[in-house]
C-alpha cells in the first residue's frame, strides 16, 4: 500500500517546512520533535494548529491537528500523540460510525445532516478501510 503523511506548521517557528512521511510511527516522532521545537503548550492550556495530509492507494485526507506537548499522553508509543488513531476517530466520526461522547446522538445526526455530504462519508469509510487494510 502506498501511504503518504505530511505535516505543516501553520504557527510556531517562522521558516517551519513540511515533511513527509511512508509510516505513522515516523509522522507520529516528527509531531513530538515540532510539540519542542515549536514550544506547544500543555494539554488543556491551548494549541499549536498544524496541518496534516495522508494519502493511501490514492485516498487523501486533509485536517487541522491541534497539537499539545509531547509526553502529554503514551498511546503506546511514550508520546502524544497517536496520529493513526486521531485519524482514524475523526474518519470514524464524518463516516457517520462513531458519535463522540460529549454529543447526544441526536444532536450528532443534526451536525452529519447540516454538514457532511453522502461523497464526504464514503471517502471517510472508504478510507477506514484503507487503514484497515494496513494494519493487517
Amino acid at each position: 500500500m502506498d501511504l503518504s503523511i505530511t505535516i505543516t506548521p501553520i504557527e510556531g517557528r517562522v521558516g517551519a517546512k513540511a515533511e513527509t512521511f511512508n509510516c505513522f510511527y515516523d509522522a507520529d516522532i516528527a509531531l513530538h520533535r515540532h510539540s519542542k521545537i515549536h514550544n506547544a503548550p500543555e494539554r488543556g492550556n491551548g494549541y499549536l494548529k498544524t496541518g496534516v495530509s495522508v494519502t493511501l492507494d490514492g485516498l487523501n485526507y486533509e485536517f487541522r491537528y491541534d497539537m499539545v506537548a509531547g509526553g502529554a499522553d503514551s498511546d503506546g508509543l511514550g508520546l502524544y500523540p497517536d496520529l493513526r488513531k486521531t485519524l482514524i476517530n475523526r474518519l470514524r466520526f464524518y463516516a457517520g460510525q462513531k458519535c463522540p461522547r460529549h454529543m447526544e446522538p441526536e444532536a450528532y445526526q443534526a451536525f452529519l445532516d447540516t454538514y457532511v455530504n453522502e461523497e464526504m462519508k464514503q471517502r471517510c469509510a472508504a478510507l477506514l478501510d484503507k487503514l484497515e487494510e494496513l494494519n493487517k
